[in-house]
């Protein structure tokens, strides 16, 4: 079975990176036979295939799919992207990922599968109509938490699943503790254990100073070093990283030269507690048992708070940097909640257990009607422009007409 997976697989970006793995051990695939189709197609991650770009996978590129995944992460939008190897298609990159699977799907007459993405904000109304019926249309249709299933269904979507992040069950799909890649540079550096950390300038709401101060006192509370584990090189982790590590001064080193996505999760895996600001590099940890907390606004984005809710681990989220220190001070960090989890991770393999069913049973897009709607990603892109030029401020302005008015 040839799996077409719809993804960012070409930014150097670990949590969307283990999407080609998980999807490919979710319907007993191979990952090396997957057909990985990113906006401008790379490989940033020795242990992920190549992913084709876009343009060229829909350009005639020979090719014969059993079924089309959007493999997962923060991806159903059509906002333009601001990542430097999307520049010169910034405006279609991430429609490319969930309309033009969808186009890619009626083509070659394929099951279309949603792989319980997420998605970010509320979208403009008429970008919002055009996902619902992407997703109205689709054989299967997940998102990962309750706040993207509001927005769809606000938007007209119906009989959307919520299914937790499918990189909950990563044990299973890289194997036990053992099996994981070692790492020789940081046993030498840390053999009686250490605090992964992820620090990013997006979330947390501290300067360089005062988080490398923050860094410290975790650092001395617990008497580990710290390993910096830059997740998102494509957002500019390393050198923030590098930065907050210059003004530390316990025990600290920055994680360099990630060769693979397995070595990142080992590094997060055998870590003796977690504290950042990455989603998956929290999933990572929870997975195999380290204690973890998130640190991030949570009005910022509703992906952390959702999925603490799903696995019940709300108590995890830490509003600021400086709320670590109180919650460490309160806390052992060998405290750690498995029951939500556990639970979780069963709703995971029900749900890869739906979609095998769905595909072993040679369903071929039961809910296509097999027409061909053209350029459905410019499509986006564009109704996204009228979103945010025309239709959003015009609502905005009735609304006000009409509150003045009473």
């Amino acid at each position: 079975m040839v799996i077409a997976n719809f993804g960012t697989y070409d930014v150097a970006n670990y949590g969307d990176l283990l999407f080609p793995a998980i999807v490919a051990a979710g319907t007993d695939t191979s990952m090396k036979e997957s057909l990985l189709v990113s906006p401008v197609g790379g490989r940033p991650y020795s242990d992920v295939p190549r992913s084709v770009g876009y343009r060229q996978v829909m350009s005639g590129l020979d090719v014969v799919v059993d079924a089309v995944f959007v493999g997962g992460g923060n991806v159903v939008h059509a906002r333009p992207s601001s990542l430097f190897e999307y520049r010169t298609t910034a405006r279609w990159a991430y429609p490319r990922l969930w309309a033009g699977a969808t186009e890619f799907a009626a083509r070659h007459k394929a099951p279309l599968i949603f792989n319980a993405p997420g998605v970010p904000r509320r979208p403009g109304p008429s970008v919002g109509k055009l996902m619902a019926t992407l997703f109205n249309t689709a054989d299967y249709a997940s998102v990962r938490d309750e706040r993207s299933a509001e927005f769809l269904s606000d938007a007209g979507a119906k009989n959307v699943r919520i299914v937790p992040d499918t990189a909950l069950n990563l044990q299973s799909v890289f194997g036990p503790l053992g099996e994981l890649p070692p790492s020789d540079f940081i046993s030498k550096f840390a053999p009686g254990g250490y605090v992964a950390v992820h620090v990013n300038d997006r979330y947390g709401g501290v300067d360089v100073v005062h988080l490398a101060a923050v860094l410290d006192r975790i650092g001395s509370s617990l008497g580990l070093p710290l390993v910096l584990v830059p997740i998102g090189l494509c957002h500019g982790d390393l050198n923030y990283a590098e930065k907050v590590a210059t003004h530390t001064s316990c025990r600290s080193i920055v994680l360099r030269n990630n060769a693979s996505v397995r070595e990142i999760a080992a590094v997060l895996a055998r870590s003796s507690l977690y504290v950042g600001s990455s989603l998956h590099a929290y999933i990572t940890s929870a997975a195999y048992g380290v204690p973890a907390f998130l640190v991030a606004d949570s009005s910022y984005q509703h992906k952390f708070s959702g999925l603490l809710k799903l696995i019940c681990h709300e108590d995890r989220l830490l509003l600021s940097w400086p709320d670590v220190i109180e919650r460490l001070s309160a806390c052992r960090i060998t405290d750690t909640e498995s029951a939500g989890l556990d639970a979780a991770i069963v709703r995971v393999e029900d749900h890869w257990s739906s979609i095998r069913n769905l595909l072993g049973g040679g369903v071929v897009g039961l809910r296509r009607t097999g027409r061909v709607i053209p350029a459905l990603p410019t499509i986006a892109g564009g109704l996204n422009v009228f979103d945010n030029r025309i239709a959003t401020p015009l609502h905005t302005l009735r609304s006000r007409r009409g509150s003045a008015a009473q």
